[in-house]
Order: C-alpha cells, then structure tokens, then sequence
C-alpha cells in the first residue's frame, strides 16, 4: 500500500504547474476568441433623455446647480 502511494506522489511539482499553464492558456485563448467573433462589434446605443427618464431623473435638471 506504501509502495503505491509514493508511486503516486512522485510527479514533480513542475509538471503540475506546467499542466495547470496550459490549461489557463488555452481558456484564455478560447475566451478571446469568443469575445472576438461574437461581442466586438456589438455596440448598445443609449439615449440620454429615455435613460434620465427611465431611472426617474428629469433630464433637463442635470447640470443646473441650485
């Protein structure tokens, strides 16, 4: 039972780390693809007077100082 366990625990550390490297490399790459073909051209276009409007704010007050 000892001898199976130490065979188990024999990897080196640096072969860990270097699993774990390419296992975030290659998430970060698909994710920037991802991002890449679908999210980068999108835009939201937002109007000032519906937003003002919509979270309750006149939007003819802003910017006047009482």
């Amino acid at each position: 039972m000892k001898h199976a366990i130490r065979k188990v625990m024999t990897h080196k550390p640096r072969s860990l780390f270097l699993h774990l490297a390419i296992a975030v490399l290659i998430k970060l790459i698909v994710l920037v693809g991802l991002w890449w073909f679908f999210i980068r051209d999108s835009s939201v276009v937002v109007n000032a007077d519906f937003m003002a409007t919509h979270i309750g704010v006149p939007a003819n007050s802003q910017g006047v100082s009482k």
